[in-house]
């Protein structure tokens, strides 16, 4: 366990969470990121943090935390592993990055998202195992843009036809889904869209389509705004990235 003492009329705030980020702040400080269940995301001042020493504040290790202050920036005042840490490693590792980021990228701070979070946990689950980690990675963009308000409909076009398995549709942002004659570059079949929602993506081409999507999706919300996790597949011998 890691405390800091706090003064007694300070009222203190308690959750389950995860680490998200830290940055180095000042000597032995970090401000870090974090996402819990019952507060949404928050950034706190952990002090002396840097210090030598062990601490839990791992990402990717279920934490119970403890906080206290007022305005922008409380400050950490406990902070326990609540569980076993999930281990990820290689392409995991990056896709659980990925994760981190979308969340402190898309989430409003102070905004409790409890379906996000259970869908965050669940996806580093899927992510230890031995899995191909694409479809997880795009169930939860998909459960995240819809918890933000930007939910997808995907078994009916924007004109209320039923999406079919055999035909193909190209998706307009703000508007939804518009069926096209002839596959293009970047349709998707109805199978794919199928599959998308029921959360049963298997083959090659459901992937990439699904993939391109919500790339798309991703890019246009985040602003065009490159992400990090991405950039660093760059620097690895991966030659696809699944995120």
């Amino acid at each position: 366990m890691t405390s800091v003492p706090c003064k007694a009329w300070v009222m203190s705030t308690e959750a389950s969470g995860y680490l998200l980020h830290q940055i180095p702040y000042r000597e032995t400080s970090s401000l870090v990121d974090v996402f819990t269940l019952t507060h949404g995301r928050h950034r706190l001042l952990a002090r002396g943090l840097r210090k030598p020493g062990p601490t839990p504040l791992h990402p990717f290790t279920p934490l119970q935390l403890a906080w206290s202050g007022r305005g922008s920036l409380p400050v950490l005042t406990r902070v326990e592993a609540a569980g076993t840490p999930l281990t990820l490693t290689a392409t995991a590792l990056y896709c659980g990055l990925y994760l981190n980021e979308l969340l402190i990228r898309l989430l409003p701070q102070e905004d409790p998202c409890p379906a996000v979070y259970a869908g965050y946990h669940q996806t580093l689950t899927r992510l230890t195992q031995k899995d191909c980690p694409e479809a997880p990675l795009r169930y939860f963009e998909l459960l995240l843009l819809e918890s933000l308000g930007y939910g997808l409909r995907l078994d009916r076009s924007a004109v209320g036809c039923p999406v079919q398995a055999d035909r193909h549709y190209h998706y307009r942002i703000d508007y939804g889904l518009e069926e096209v004659p002839a596959p293009t570059a970047d349709s998707l079949s109805g199978s794919t869209l199928s599959a998308l929602q029921n959360h049963t993506l298997s083959d090659e081409i459901q992937l990439r389509q699904a993939k391109r999507l919500m790339r798309r999706l991703i890019h246009h919300y985040t602003q065009g705004k490159p992400l990090g996790s991405r950039a660093l597949f760059q620097t690895r011998t991966i030659t696809s990235p699944p995120a």
